[in-house]
């Protein structure tokens, strides 16, 4: 009887500490968070990209605290560390520095974690791709060029991803003259390397006075983007 009675009491005892341990879980805090990946693009010497958000939240019970880190200096966060109660969450905000970094496509992970809580850590993949600049880097035009109407040919070498669409020619200085746009990739002496990221194309002035004439000319890209803009002289004389 005697050991029955152990054995029953051992049994109580068991169920009790079976017992707390599942208050426990259920006491235990929850960690989410979303999304689980960022992506980031923007242009080299370009502005930084806009910023974007991850939502911290504790979906299970007690008080969650929890800490944010990147294993990439170029990733930011707003925040590294913080406390939720029960179903209560939070935004980090997060951007990416581009200083020092060339065009490529980069990766980082931001990790957050938080101490005895269900689904620690978690990890939120980050990409960045940065295009590169939009840049007029030669230009040739004859610095003197007969007033007979007759063409002229000058070329345009530039950087870019390959998304140019126009091209302005603004009159900063002169008698009279038209100034006048195109889209590149539609000249048939329009080039571009992929692999160099580099191009080049043709454009052709006319002129009918006797002048000395400047230009500034000004690359557009698909997404907004444009080049500082490059200026150059040349005289129209008989």
């Amino acid at each position: 009887m005697g050991g029955i009675k152990y054995r029953r009491t051992m049994a109580f005892v068991f169920m009790l500490a079976t017992l707390g341990s599942l208050g426990l879980l259920a006491q235990q805090p929850v960690l989410q968070v979303s999304p689980t990946s960022l992506s980031f693009e923007g242009q080299v010497g370009g502005p930084i990209p806009d910023p974007q958000y991850l939502t911290i939240a504790n979906t299970g019970s007690g008080i969650m605290e929890w800490r944010a880190s990147a294993d990439a200096e170029w990733i930011i966060l707003g925040g590294t560390r913080g406390k939720l109660s029960s179903g209560r969450a939070v935004q980090l905000l997060v951007w990416v520095k581009l200083e020092r970094l060339g065009a490529g496509e980069y990766q980082g992970t931001i990790t957050i974690s938080s101490p005895n809580a269900q689904g620690s850590p978690v990890q939120v993949a980050v990409t960045l791709i940065l295009k590169p600049s939009l840049a007029i880097t030669k230009l040739d035009f004859p610095e003197q060029i007969p007033s007979d109407g007759s063409k002229v040919i000058g070329t345009v070498e530039f950087t870019d991803d390959g998304d140019i669409n126009k091209v302005t020619f603004e009159v900063v200085e002169a008698v009279s003259f038209t100034p006048f746009e195109f889209n590149p990739k539609e000249a048939p002496s329009y080039k571009f390397d992929v692999e160099k990221n580099s191009g080049s194309f043709k454009f052709y002035i006319v002129c009918y006075i006797e002048q000395s004439v400047k230009l500034k000319v000004t690359l557009f890209d698909e997404a907004g983007n444009k080049s500082d803009p490059w200026e150059f002289s040349f005289k129209c004389s008989g």
